[in-house]
């Protein structure tokens, strides 16, 4: 099977992502607290073997990186939009 790139389209690089999101306003030490329990979890040796396995690189580098790594993934989403000239299609359904 060709790779992205073999078909035209090089430079691709979207991937799939999970993230633990809490409200807006949520306290810096509660944050700070899930984010620790979220990194222990991570450690654990069943959880190190399980992912790759499904394909799955984890990482947990606490809120202030996934702050900017949406941030980076806002202006991406942005500028391939923009380029591609993509439009929202209302369906009436719902």
């Amino acid at each position: 099977m060709p790779t992205v790139a073999e078909q035209g389209f090089p430079g691709f690089a979207i991937t799939e992502w999970l993230a633990m999101l809490a409200p807006a306003g949520t306290p810096a030490p509660i944050l700070e607290k899930v984010a620790a329990a979220i990194a222990a979890a991570l450690r654990d040796p069943g959880v190190q073997q399980r992912l790759p396995g499904l394909g799955m690189l984890p990482a947990a580098e606490g809120p202030a990186a996934l702050g900017r790594f949406l941030a980076e993934q806002r202006v991406a989403m942005a500028a391939l939009i923009q380029a591609e000239n993509i439009r929202l299609e209302r369906t009436g359904v719902g």
